[in-house]
C-alpha cells in the first residue's frame, strides 16, 4: 500500500519506496531520485498495490488492473527483488542471473555485435552540419534511442530531442519547449525508439507497439524531417511537399468546410461529427467540441483535461499524475476524431465519418448542462441547477454549496476560543480560532448537518447532541499545544508525534480539525515540520475525523475487524468509507463496507468548495 515509508537496502545507501502519490521509486538516503515507474507510465497516479514476488515486480490500480510491471512475462519465478550498492532494482533469481533491471543491464547480456543498443536502435553516429538527422540510407531510416542528445537544426536555433522520460520533443536552444508528444500522448513514458524515415515518424515502445506516429497512413515514402527556421517539425518530400507538420500548416491543406446545417445552430443531433467550433475553455458549453493537442484547466486551475492524439482525452492533476482517461471506458480510441458535447447535451467521442465510438451514459440530456472537472478531479457533465448528468467517478449525487449561512444559534467561546455556534439538530457544538474563516465555520456547521440529517432511525441524531468541534487555522503547534482541549491530543511538541504532523484528531466527545485541510492544497505546518504535504484536499478531514466519532458514539468498533477482513487499519479504514459515502474522495467500494454504509445513512451528498473565501 502507498505510504511514506522507506524500505532500505542492505548497505544503507539507497531505499526503497512506494510514495502516497503512487510513484515507486529508488532514491539515495539523501533523497536523490534515481529511478520511478513516473518515468515509465504516465498512470502511476492510479496505483494501488505493489506486489513483489513470483520473478516480477508489478503495479496494481484498486481495481486490480495492472499500472505497470516490469515483466510482460516472467522469466524465473525464482527471482526476488534486490537493491544492489549502486542504487539499482533488479530481480535476481535464486541461480543469480538478473532476470531485470531498473538500468537495463543484465546479467546475461552481451554487447552486440553490430553495435547496437539494448532497445534494437542503432548506434547514432556524430551529426552532421549538413543534415543532422540522415544518418543512414536504409529506406528504414534512423532509429533514435532516448537520451540526453539534442539533434540540432541547420540554423542552430533548436533541437529535436528523445528524451530519458520517453517525451519526444523539439525546443529552441534556450530551452523552451515548443512541442512534444507528450501533448499528443498519455503514454509517451513506455517510448523506447523513435523511427524517423519512410515517410513517417514513429515512436514505439520495448514491445514494439507503436505509441504515437506522424501519421496513420503514409502519404510519401521519399519524404524526411526537417526542422524549420521557425521550429516545425515537418515531413517534407523531394518535391518541396509538405506531409506532416508538428503546427498542423501542410502546403496542401485544405480549406476548412462550413457546416452545413449553421443557420441551425439548434440542431446537434443531426450535425454530423466535426462541424462543432472548438471550447476553448472549462466549463465547456453544449454546441462545442474539445480541441485535439489543446490543454484546459479546470475552474480550480488544480487539473487538467487534454484530448491526445492517440484518441485518449485524459483527466490530470497539476502534477501530471493521471486521474481518468477514455481508457477507462472505450474501446479503439485511434478512432477518436472528435469529441463533442452537443446541444442536445449528449457528450460523445465520434470518429472522421461521425460514428460514435462512445457516448456518456448520461442521466438524461439537457441542453443547458456544462462539462466542466470537479474540484477534486472528477469530469462532470453538470446543469446550471448543480444536477450531475454525468461523471467520470460515476457520482451523480447531489452536489450542494456548503458556505451558506448554517441554521445554529452563537454561544459563549471557551477561553482561547473566538467563535462560538451551536447547530440546531443535533446539538452540536463548534468552536473556532480567529484565525478561521466564516466559510470555513459554515462549511463544517452544514457539512455536519447534512451528515446527521442522513442518520437511518437506527442511527439517532440525538446521540451527538452536546459533541463539541474545534476549528484551528495552520497556527503552529507550539501555540496550539497551550489550547484545550486540542494540546492534549497530542504529546509532542515537536517531530512526527507533534500536531505540527498530527493536524487534527476525534475523540469521544470532541475532534480537531484544520482549516489548512478545507479546499486546499498541501498543509504547511506538516511540511514545515518535515513531512512534505502537498495533497490537494476538499473536505476530506472535516469528514474523516466524524467518521471516528460515529465509530465511537455508536459503539462500532468491535463489529469493524469483520466489516474489513480482519484488516489491521480497519480504525482508519471506516471514516475513509464514510469519506467515499460523501465524495471527499470517492473510491470504489463493495461488500460489506458498502453494506455498512447503507445501514448508517439514507442517502449520499457531495460538498462543493465553490465559494469558499479563505
Amino acid at each position: 500500500m502507498r505510504s511514506d515509508k522507506k524500505y532500505f537496502s542492505p548497505s544503507g545507501k539507497h531505499y526503497l519506496r512506494f510514495q502516497p502519490d503512487g510513484n515507486f521509486l529508488v532514491a539515495t538516503a539523501g533523497n536523490q531520485y534515481l529511478w520511478g515507474i513516473d518515468r515509465l507510465t504516465s498512470n502511476y497516479g492510479r496505483s494501488y498495490d505493489v506486489l513483489l514476488g513470483g520473478g516480477n515486480i508489478v503495479i496494481k490500480d484498486n481495481r486490480r488492473f495492472t499500472v505497470w510491471q516490469a515483466l510482460d512475462r516472467v522469466v524465473d519465478p525464482s527471482a526476488r527483488p534486490v537493491l544492489t550498492p549502486e542504487g539499482v532494482l533488479q530481480l535476481v533469481s535464486a541461480a543469480g542471473a538478473i532476470t531485470w533491471a531498473s538500468d537495463g543491464k543484465l546479467g546475461a547480456t552481451t554487447a552486440p555485435a553490430n553495435g547496437a543498443n539494448q532497445n534494437g536502435a542503432a548506434s547514432v553516429p556524430a551529426q552532421t552540419a549538413q543534415d543532422p538527422f540522415v544518418v543512414s540510407q536504409s529506406p528504414a531510416g534512423v532509429v533514435l534511442a532516448r537520451s540526453d542528445r539534442k539533434y540540432l537544426s541547420p540554423s542552430g536555433r533548436h533541437y529535436l530531442r528523445f528524451q530519458p522520460d520517453g517525451n519526444f520533443l523539439v525546443a529552441t536552444t534556450g530551452n523552451q519547449y515548443l512541442w512534444g508528444i507528450d501533448r499528443l500522448t498519455s503514454n509517451y513514458g513506455r517510448s523506447a525508439s523513435a523511427t524517423l524515415g519512410g515517410g513517417n515518424i514513429v515512436i514505439r515502445d520495448a514491445r514494439n507497439l507503436v505509441i504515437w506516429q506522424a501519421l496513420d497512413r503514409v502519404a510519401d515514402p521519399s519524404a524526411r524531417p526537417v526542422l524549420t527556421p521557425e521550429g516545425v517539425l515537418q515531413l517534407v518530400t523531394p518535391t518541396g511537399s509538405v506531409t506532416w507538420a508538428s503546427d498542423g500548416k501542410l502546403a496542401a491543406a485544405a480549406p476548412a468546410v462550413a457546416p452545413a446545417n449553421a443557420a441551425n445552430p439548434n440542431a446537434s443531433a443531426n450535425v454530423p461529427a466535426g462541424t462543432l467550433p472548438f471550447a476553448t475553455k472549462l466549463p465547456m458549453a453544449a454546441g462545442t467540441s474539445l480541441k485535439r493537442g489543446f490543454k484546459y484547466s479546470s475552474p480550480s486551475g488544480q487539473h487538467q483535461l487534454f484530448f491526445a492524439d492517440d484518441g485518449n482525452v485524459v483527466l490530470t492533476g497539476d502534477n501530471g499524475s493521471y486521474m481518468w482517461g477514455f481508457d477507462q471506458v472505450a474501446k479503439d480510441l485511434r478512432r477518436i476524431d472528435r469529441v463533442e458535447l452537443r446541444t442536445d447535451g449528449s457528450f460523445a467521442a465520434y470518429d472522421a465519418k461521425g460514428a460514435a465510438v462512445w457516448t456518456a451514459p448520461v442521466k438524461r440530456r439537457d441542453p443547458s448542462a456544462q462539462l466542466t472537472v470537479s474540484f477534486d478531479g472528477a469530469l462532470r457533465l453538470v446543469t446550471p441547477g448543480g444536477e450531475v448528468l454525468w461523471a467520470s467517478d460515476n457520482n451523480l449525487s447531489e452536489t450542494i454549496n456548503v458556505f451558506t449561512k448554517p441554521n445554529a444559534t452563537t454561544c459563549q467561546p471557551e477561553p482561547g476560543w473566538a467563535t462560538c455556534i451551536v447547530l440546531a439538530d443535533p446539538k452540536i457544538t463548534i468552536q473556532a480560532v480567529a484565525l478561521a474563516s466564516q466559510s470555513a465555520i459554515f462549511a463544517v456547521a452544514n457539512i455536519y448537518t447534512e451528515l446527521t440529517k442522513r442518520f437511518k432511525p437506527e442511527y439517532p441524531r440525538n446521540k451527538f447532541d452536546g459533541y463539541k468541534i474545534y476549528l484551528t487555522n495552520g497556527q503552529p503547534w507550539s501555540a496550539l499545544a497551550k489550547l484545550e482541549p486540542v494540546g492534549s491530543m497530542w504529546p509532542n511538541q515537536t517531530g512526527p508525534q507533534s500536531g505540527d504532523v498530527l493536524r487534527g484528531g476525534a475523540s469521544t466527545n470532541y475532534l480537531w480539525i484544520d482549516e489548512q485541510m478545507i479546499c486546499k492544497r498541501g498543509v504547511k505546518t506538516r511540511t514545515d515540520a518535515g513531512a512534505k504535504d502537498d495533497s490537494l484536499r476538499t473536505f476530506d478531514q472535516v469528514v474523516h475525523e466524524f467518521g471516528h466519532a460515529i465509530d465511537m458514539r455508536y459503539n462500532l468498533r468491535s463489529r469493524l475487524p469483520r466489516v474489513y477482513s480482519n484488516n489491521p487499519g480497519f480504525v482508519e479504514m471506516f471514516p475513509q468509507s464514510i469519506q467515499s459515502w460523501f465524495g471527499t474522495p470517492r473510491k470504489a467500494e463493495t461488500g460489506a463496507p458498502i453494506a455498512l454504509m447503507n445501514e448508517i445513512f439514507n442517502s449520499q451528498v457531495s460538498f462543493s468548495c465553490e465559494g469558499y473565501r479563505p
